[in-house]
């Protein structure tokens, strides 16, 4: 199983959810660098699991998704996740596991979206051209695959449902 979460001020996670899964909230957000959690006594047996990828600076990730459609062929190996920041649907693969994720950019290979300067429209974000699947989409706060095959997105503040189909 698989979750998102969202960090108030920084990092916003995925997160591969195992047996006895701690993710840290709200004492660790995003990579842990060396610190360690104090151990809850009614929690004691649960182990910390760092993120499988993080953004540094906050985009509200909100659904997840798996393509399970016949249109999605291509995508069958990676994930799907939203955001409600920036109306941003992202592509991460999967490796053979199906457990982390696989980059071609070195940039990425941290498993961190770290904060830089250098995209076209200003807005601080490192090289995420490789895992944006979709954009311009609103305040998203949902998305499914229909029985048709479609990948459907809503937006909420625009009072839209998205339909995007391969």
């Amino acid at each position: 199983m698989w979750d998102t979460e969202n960090g108030p001020d920084v990092y916003d996670e995925i997160n591969l959810v195992e047996n006895k899964f701690n993710s840290g909230w709200a004492k660790i957000q995003g990579p842990s660098n060396g610190r360690t959690l104090p151990q809850v006594p009614e929690y004691e047996n649960y182990r910390y699991s760092e993120p499988e990828f993080s953004w540094e600076l906050p985009v509200g990730v909100t659904a997840i998704e798996f393509p399970n459609s016949i249109d999605f062929k291509k995508y069958k190996d990676f994930l799907f996740v939203a955001d409600s920041n920036n109306g941003i649907i992202y592509k991460f693969k999967l490796d053979d596991t199906r457990t982390k994720f696989v980059f071609q950019s070195p940039h990425l290979q941290d498993n961190i979206l770290n904060i830089s300067q250098n995209s076209d429209d200003g807005s601080l974000t490192e090289s995420r051209d490789e895992i944006v699947f979709a954009k311009n989409l609103g305040l998203i706060s949902d998305m499914k695959f229909g029985p048709d095959g479609a990948l459907y997105v809503i937006s909420l503040m625009e009072g839209k449902i998205y339909k995007i189909s391969s």
